[in-house]
Protein backbone atom coordinates (compact mmCIF):
# COMPACT_ATOMS: atom_id res chain seq x y z
CA UNK A 1 0.00 0.00 0.00
CA UNK A 2 2.72 2.26 0.44
CA UNK A 3 3.91 2.23 -3.08
CA UNK A 4 0.56 3.48 -4.01
CA UNK A 5 0.87 6.22 -2.02
CA UNK A 6 4.25 6.78 -3.15
CA UNK A 7 3.03 6.57 -6.91
CA UNK A 8 -0.43 9.16 -6.00
CA UNK A 9 1.81 11.41 -4.46
CA UNK A 10 4.06 11.17 -7.70
CA UNK A 11 0.89 12.59 -9.96
CA UNK A 12 -0.47 15.00 -7.02
CA UNK A 13 2.79 16.98 -6.15
CA UNK A 14 2.68 20.67 -5.30
CA UNK A 15 4.79 22.75 -7.92
CA UNK A 16 6.75 24.56 -5.22
CA UNK A 17 3.65 26.29 -3.67
CA UNK A 18 2.12 27.08 -6.69
CA UNK A 19 -1.02 26.45 -8.07
CA UNK A 20 -1.61 22.81 -9.49
CA UNK A 21 -1.22 22.62 -12.95
CA UNK A 22 -4.92 21.93 -14.64
CA UNK A 23 -3.40 20.42 -17.93
CA UNK A 24 -1.78 16.81 -17.74
CA UNK A 25 1.72 16.83 -15.90
CA UNK A 26 3.18 13.79 -17.42
CA UNK A 27 4.49 14.58 -20.91
CA UNK A 28 6.97 13.21 -23.48
CA UNK A 29 10.39 12.98 -21.66
CA UNK A 30 13.62 14.52 -23.35
CA UNK A 31 16.28 12.57 -24.47
CA UNK A 32 14.22 9.46 -24.08
CA UNK A 33 15.61 5.83 -24.35
CA UNK A 34 13.17 2.87 -24.66
CA UNK A 35 16.01 0.53 -24.60
CA UNK A 36 17.66 1.62 -21.63
CA UNK A 37 14.44 2.05 -19.85
CA UNK A 38 13.28 -1.58 -20.99
CA UNK A 39 16.74 -2.78 -19.48
CA UNK A 40 16.00 -0.95 -16.21
CA UNK A 41 12.52 -2.57 -15.62
CA UNK A 42 13.84 -5.93 -16.25
CA UNK A 43 16.50 -5.78 -13.69
CA UNK A 44 13.89 -3.93 -11.41
CA UNK A 45 11.62 -7.28 -11.93
CA UNK A 46 14.13 -9.73 -11.54
CA UNK A 47 15.46 -7.84 -8.04
CA UNK A 48 15.21 -10.17 -5.54
CA UNK A 49 11.53 -8.82 -3.40
CA UNK A 50 10.92 -6.36 -6.96
CA UNK A 51 12.20 -3.19 -7.26
CA UNK A 52 9.05 -1.30 -7.17
CA UNK A 53 10.58 2.28 -6.99
CA UNK A 54 12.17 2.09 -10.14
CA UNK A 55 8.94 1.01 -12.46
CA UNK A 56 7.05 3.73 -10.94
CA UNK A 57 9.39 5.91 -11.69
CA UNK A 58 9.76 5.10 -15.00
CA UNK A 59 6.37 4.56 -15.83
CA UNK A 60 4.37 7.25 -14.03
CA UNK A 61 7.06 9.39 -15.89
CA UNK A 62 7.10 8.36 -19.72
CA UNK A 63 3.98 9.41 -21.73
CA UNK A 64 1.60 6.68 -23.10
CA UNK A 65 3.55 6.74 -26.37
CA UNK A 66 6.63 6.00 -24.73
CA UNK A 67 5.24 3.03 -22.85
CA UNK A 68 4.69 2.03 -26.04
CA UNK A 69 7.68 2.03 -27.02
CA UNK A 70 9.15 0.86 -24.12
CA UNK A 71 6.73 -2.12 -23.98
CA UNK A 72 7.94 -3.30 -27.44
CA UNK A 73 11.70 -2.77 -26.36
CA UNK A 74 11.39 -5.56 -23.66
CA UNK A 75 9.62 -7.81 -25.47
CA UNK A 76 12.34 -7.57 -28.01
CA UNK A 77 14.56 -7.52 -25.01
CA UNK A 78 13.45 -10.33 -22.57
CA UNK A 79 11.06 -12.46 -25.17
CA UNK A 80 8.07 -12.10 -22.78
CA UNK A 81 5.45 -8.89 -22.84
CA UNK A 82 5.61 -6.84 -20.24
CA UNK A 83 2.07 -6.71 -19.01
CA UNK A 84 2.22 -10.03 -18.45
CA UNK A 85 5.96 -9.68 -16.43
CA UNK A 86 4.14 -6.79 -14.46
CA UNK A 87 1.22 -8.89 -13.61
CA UNK A 88 3.92 -11.60 -12.57
CA UNK A 89 6.11 -9.18 -10.50
CA UNK A 90 3.47 -7.15 -9.15
CA UNK A 91 0.06 -7.32 -6.56
CA UNK A 92 -2.79 -5.77 -5.85
CA UNK A 93 -3.62 -2.29 -6.53
CA UNK A 94 -0.43 -1.13 -7.53
CA UNK A 95 -0.81 -4.40 -10.42
CA UNK A 96 -3.89 -2.62 -11.33
CA UNK A 97 -2.69 1.12 -11.80
CA UNK A 98 0.76 -0.35 -13.74
CA UNK A 99 -1.24 -2.34 -15.92
CA UNK A 100 -3.62 0.37 -16.51
CA UNK A 101 -0.89 2.30 -17.60
CA UNK A 102 -0.11 -0.20 -20.29
CA UNK A 103 -3.06 0.47 -22.34
CA UNK A 104 -4.26 2.74 -24.87
CA UNK A 105 -7.17 4.66 -23.43
CA UNK A 106 -9.65 2.74 -25.71
CA UNK A 107 -8.35 -0.54 -24.40
CA UNK A 108 -8.50 0.26 -20.52
CA UNK A 109 -12.01 1.64 -20.94
CA UNK A 110 -13.17 -1.65 -22.84
CA UNK A 111 -11.70 -3.49 -19.77
CA UNK A 112 -13.41 -1.91 -17.72
CA UNK A 113 -16.65 -1.92 -19.10
CA UNK A 114 -16.10 -5.35 -19.49
CA UNK A 115 -15.41 -5.95 -15.64
CA UNK A 116 -18.58 -3.70 -14.84
CA UNK A 117 -20.46 -6.40 -16.60
CA UNK A 118 -18.86 -9.71 -15.69
CA UNK A 119 -20.15 -12.08 -13.23
CA UNK A 120 -22.73 -11.43 -10.93
CA UNK A 121 -24.19 -8.04 -11.08
CA UNK A 122 -23.73 -4.64 -12.91
CA UNK A 123 -21.43 -2.19 -11.58
CA UNK A 124 -23.78 1.02 -13.23
CA UNK A 125 -21.71 3.82 -12.11
CA UNK A 126 -18.64 2.86 -14.33
CA UNK A 127 -20.72 1.57 -16.93
CA UNK A 128 -22.76 5.07 -17.02
CA UNK A 129 -19.80 6.83 -16.71
CA UNK A 130 -17.80 4.89 -19.80
CA UNK A 131 -20.52 5.27 -22.44
CA UNK A 132 -21.96 8.53 -21.24
CA UNK A 133 -18.61 10.85 -20.97
CA UNK A 134 -17.07 9.41 -23.96
CA UNK A 135 -17.39 11.00 -27.47
CA UNK A 136 -18.01 9.53 -30.29
CA UNK A 137 -15.28 8.73 -31.25
CA UNK A 138 -13.99 7.41 -28.76
CA UNK A 139 -16.76 5.28 -27.94
CA UNK A 140 -16.27 3.72 -31.85
CA UNK A 141 -12.56 3.01 -30.70
CA UNK A 142 -13.70 1.19 -27.40
CA UNK A 143 -16.23 -0.83 -29.31
CA UNK A 144 -13.22 -1.86 -31.48
CA UNK A 145 -11.17 -3.09 -28.85
CA UNK A 146 -14.14 -4.61 -26.78
CA UNK A 147 -14.53 -6.82 -29.96
CA UNK A 148 -11.08 -7.46 -30.47
CA UNK A 149 -10.11 -7.97 -26.68
CA UNK A 150 -13.26 -10.01 -25.63
CA UNK A 151 -14.84 -11.54 -28.89
CA UNK A 152 -17.78 -10.11 -27.99
CA UNK A 153 -20.52 -6.69 -28.84
CA UNK A 154 -20.39 -4.48 -26.24
CA UNK A 155 -23.99 -3.59 -27.77
CA UNK A 156 -25.09 -7.05 -26.61
CA UNK A 157 -23.88 -7.08 -23.37
CA UNK A 158 -25.24 -3.75 -22.44
CA UNK A 159 -28.78 -4.91 -23.41
CA UNK A 160 -28.09 -8.36 -21.42
CA UNK A 161 -26.91 -6.58 -18.08
CA UNK A 162 -29.01 -3.39 -18.36
CA UNK A 163 -32.97 -2.75 -18.67
CA UNK A 164 -35.88 -0.05 -19.24
CA UNK A 165 -35.30 3.40 -19.33
CA UNK A 166 -31.32 2.71 -18.97
CA UNK A 167 -30.95 0.60 -21.61
CA UNK A 168 -32.63 2.55 -24.41
CA UNK A 169 -30.33 5.24 -23.54
CA UNK A 170 -27.05 3.39 -23.28
CA UNK A 171 -27.73 1.66 -26.27
CA UNK A 172 -29.20 4.47 -28.28
CA UNK A 173 -25.33 5.94 -27.21
CA UNK A 174 -22.86 3.24 -27.85
CA UNK A 175 -24.85 3.03 -31.39
CA UNK A 176 -22.71 6.23 -32.00
CA UNK A 177 -25.57 7.69 -34.41
CA UNK A 178 -24.88 11.63 -32.83
CA UNK A 179 -25.20 13.91 -35.62
CA UNK A 180 -22.05 15.03 -37.33
CA UNK A 181 -20.82 18.71 -35.94
CA UNK A 182 -21.68 21.39 -38.51
CA UNK A 183 -20.26 24.95 -38.54
CA UNK A 184 -23.68 26.18 -39.30
CA UNK A 185 -25.99 27.28 -36.04
CA UNK A 186 -29.21 25.91 -36.86
CA UNK A 187 -30.99 28.23 -34.63
CA UNK A 188 -35.04 27.00 -35.35
CA UNK A 189 -33.92 23.32 -34.36
CA UNK A 190 -31.93 24.67 -31.54
CA UNK A 191 -35.53 25.79 -29.92
CA UNK A 192 -37.10 23.37 -30.93
CA UNK A 193 -34.80 20.86 -29.05
CA UNK A 194 -34.99 23.35 -26.22
CA UNK A 195 -38.82 23.74 -26.21
CA UNK A 196 -39.02 19.68 -26.65
CA UNK A 197 -37.10 18.68 -23.29
CA UNK A 198 -39.20 21.18 -21.25
CA UNK A 199 -42.64 20.26 -22.40
CA UNK A 200 -41.15 16.49 -21.96
CA UNK A 201 -40.25 17.26 -18.59
CA UNK A 202 -41.30 19.97 -16.32
CA UNK A 203 -44.02 21.58 -17.80
CA UNK A 204 -45.91 17.89 -18.01
CA UNK A 205 -46.84 15.81 -15.20
CA UNK A 206 -44.46 13.08 -15.77
CA UNK A 207 -41.81 12.51 -18.05
CA UNK A 208 -41.44 11.52 -21.54
CA UNK A 209 -38.25 10.01 -20.96
CA UNK A 210 -37.97 8.56 -24.61
CA UNK A 211 -38.02 12.71 -26.14
CA UNK A 212 -35.10 12.96 -23.52
CA UNK A 213 -33.16 10.25 -24.67
CA UNK A 214 -33.36 10.83 -28.17
CA UNK A 215 -31.98 14.29 -27.88
CA UNK A 216 -29.46 13.52 -25.53
CA UNK A 217 -28.25 10.52 -27.56
CA UNK A 218 -28.72 12.02 -31.04
CA UNK A 219 -27.69 15.78 -31.28
CA UNK A 220 -24.37 17.02 -31.81
CA UNK A 221 -22.61 18.08 -28.37
CA UNK A 222 -21.81 21.55 -29.33
CA UNK A 223 -25.90 21.86 -30.67
CA UNK A 224 -26.63 20.56 -26.93
CA UNK A 225 -24.55 22.84 -25.31
CA UNK A 226 -26.60 25.51 -27.07
CA UNK A 227 -29.45 23.65 -26.59
CA UNK A 228 -29.16 23.57 -22.65
CA UNK A 229 -28.45 27.46 -22.43
CA UNK A 230 -31.58 27.97 -24.85
CA UNK A 231 -33.28 25.30 -22.47
CA UNK A 232 -33.20 28.46 -19.89
CA UNK A 233 -35.51 30.93 -21.93
CA UNK A 234 -38.34 27.89 -20.94
CA UNK A 235 -37.80 26.42 -17.90
CA UNK A 236 -37.54 28.06 -14.52
CA UNK A 237 -34.62 25.60 -13.51
CA UNK A 238 -31.79 24.94 -15.40
CA UNK A 239 -31.01 21.61 -17.46
CA UNK A 240 -28.90 20.04 -14.26
CA UNK A 241 -31.95 20.98 -11.83
CA UNK A 242 -34.56 20.05 -14.35
CA UNK A 243 -32.86 16.67 -14.82
CA UNK A 244 -32.73 16.11 -10.99
CA UNK A 245 -36.51 16.95 -10.45
CA UNK A 246 -37.34 14.74 -13.41
CA UNK A 247 -35.60 11.32 -13.28
CA UNK A 248 -34.07 9.60 -10.44
CA UNK A 249 -31.50 6.75 -9.59
CA UNK A 250 -29.78 5.36 -12.83
CA UNK A 251 -30.93 7.22 -15.57
CA UNK A 252 -30.60 10.35 -13.20
CA UNK A 253 -26.71 10.21 -13.24
CA UNK A 254 -26.81 9.35 -16.44
CA UNK A 255 -28.36 12.42 -17.93
CA UNK A 256 -26.28 14.28 -15.72
CA UNK A 257 -22.87 12.40 -16.92
CA UNK A 258 -23.96 13.64 -20.93
CA UNK A 259 -25.45 17.26 -19.57
CA UNK A 260 -21.55 17.62 -18.20
CA UNK A 261 -18.76 15.20 -19.12
CA UNK A 262 -18.92 16.50 -22.98
CA UNK A 263 -17.32 19.98 -21.98
CA UNK A 264 -14.12 20.81 -22.29
CA UNK A 265 -11.51 23.00 -20.66
CA UNK A 266 -8.42 24.76 -21.75
CA UNK A 267 -6.18 22.40 -21.74
CA UNK A 268 -8.85 19.78 -23.69
CA UNK A 269 -9.72 18.00 -20.81
CA UNK A 270 -13.23 16.52 -19.80
CA UNK A 271 -15.03 18.96 -17.49
CA UNK A 272 -17.70 16.19 -15.34
CA UNK A 273 -17.49 13.36 -13.65
CA UNK A 274 -14.72 11.07 -14.45
CA UNK A 275 -14.67 7.28 -12.58
CA UNK A 276 -11.83 7.78 -10.05
CA UNK A 277 -9.94 4.97 -11.76
CA UNK A 278 -10.04 5.91 -15.37
CA UNK A 279 -9.30 9.66 -13.67
CA UNK A 280 -5.95 8.12 -12.12
CA UNK A 281 -4.77 5.72 -14.90
CA UNK A 282 -5.29 8.28 -18.07
CA UNK A 283 -4.20 11.48 -16.29
CA UNK A 284 -0.61 10.53 -16.92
Amino acid sequence: MAMVSEFLGQLTLAYGGEPEPRCPTVVPVKDFDPTHDAARIDAAIKTKGVDEQTIIDILTRRSCQQRREIAFEYERMAKKDLSSALKGALSGSLEALMLGLMKSTAQFDASELRASMKGLGTDEEVLIEMVCSRSEEELMEIKKEYREMFKKEVEKDIAGDTSGNLAKLLLALVQTRRDEPSNVVDYQKIDEDARSLYEAGVKRKGTDVTTWISIMSQRSVPHLQKVFERYKRYSPYDIKESIKKEVKGDLEKSFLTLGTSNQRDACGERVGPVHPSVSLVFSV
